[in-house]
């Protein structure tokens, strides 16, 4: 058979179309999804559940993965076709090409932020082994450009993981929050500088307690760490020198009473340090007599 005959027979039997024959059926799921003008998660949810038969009869191969980043389709069937690798099940690609998708799909900064949190769920769970997912979840943690709503779920995909890459937190920690959710996001990095191994974490937490104002929600967090920490034999230890005298300062300012005061003296006491009695006993005073007048 001459060789034009048998590239002849080649291309009838297999078509020079996509190997999976998913092309079409993307396109269809496109058409569907760019008319949809909200994006709010309601209109997201009511899309999904419309185009689910469809979006599930995919086969999550290679080509769904290069589909997935295709910027030319809406990005709500980026969307979906995520979530159809993320969620599903007897996949044809490998480990490392579905997490460089989750990795891409977040640290792209021209990518719908809806698409970036979606990606940033799909690598919570593999950042508890996969060296490849903690790395993208840690410098998406430090771009300061990050939408607020997808540092929330770097931020829970980071605790769940047990990430503790302090320059990570540190960049959290350096954002200025603008909604009541990006505070929580600041308040889980101080929690989080208390599990970290790394030694830099404890200095950070100092930080944060020297700069932060007493009773302010980040000051009787880190003050909550330090309680949390100092129950452990060996880090007591290392770190009651230098939180000690922090701590009877705080006690002894007379400027503010609230939950910092009662913070230090609760960690004071546990300590049986005997240097908070008499800071405490004056605050116990009527102020007659010198004393805070806590009781009138």
């Amino acid at each position: 058979m001459c060789p034009a005959l048998i590239l002849f027979f080649i291309s009838a039997v297999y078509p020079a179309s996509k190997s999976s024959g998913s092309g079409d059926k993307i396109s269809r799921i496109n058409a569907s999804a760019s008319a949809e003008r909200k994006e709010d998660d309601k209109a997201m949810q009511g899309l999904a559940s419309r185009l689910d038969s469809e979006v599930e009869a995919l086969p999550i191969d290679k080509e769904l993965v290069i589909s997935a980043r295709d910027k030319s389709l809406d990005w709500r069937t980026r969307y979906l076709l995520l979530g159809r690798i993320g969620h599903g099940k007897g996949k044809k690609i490998t480990k490392d090409e579905e997490l460089a998708l989750y990795s891409d799909s977040l640290l792209d900064q021209q990518e719908h932020e809806k698409v970036r949190k979606l990606a940033a769920w799909f690598l919570m769970e593999p950042a508890k082994t996969e060296a490849k997912a903690r790395q993208a979840l840690s410098q998406a943690a430090k771009d300061k450009t990050m939408p607020g709503p997808v540092l929330e779920s770097v931020m829970v995909s980071i605790g769940y993981a047990g990430i503790d890459d302090a320059d990570a937190l540190k960049g959290l920690l350096e954002r200025d929050p603008k909604t009541n959710n990006e505070i929580g996001i600041n308040l889980n990095a101080v929690r989080a500088l208390s599990k970290s191994k790394d030694p830099r974490a404890i200095d950070m937490l100092f930080k944060i307690l020297d700069e932060s104002q007493p009773d302010s929600f980040y000051h009787v967090t880190a003050l909550g760490e330090f309680s949390t920490l100092m129950r452990d034999p060996v880090t007591e230890g290392k770190i009651r020198p230098m939180l000690v005298p922090r701590l009877l300062k705080l006690l002894d300012d007379r400027s503010h009473f609230g939950a910092s005061r009662q913070h230090a003296g609760l960690i004071l006491l546990r300590l049986k340090e005997t240097k908070a009695v008499d800071p405490i006993i004056k605050w116990l005073k009527s102020k007659e007599y010198g004393g805070g007048g806590v009781y009138g």
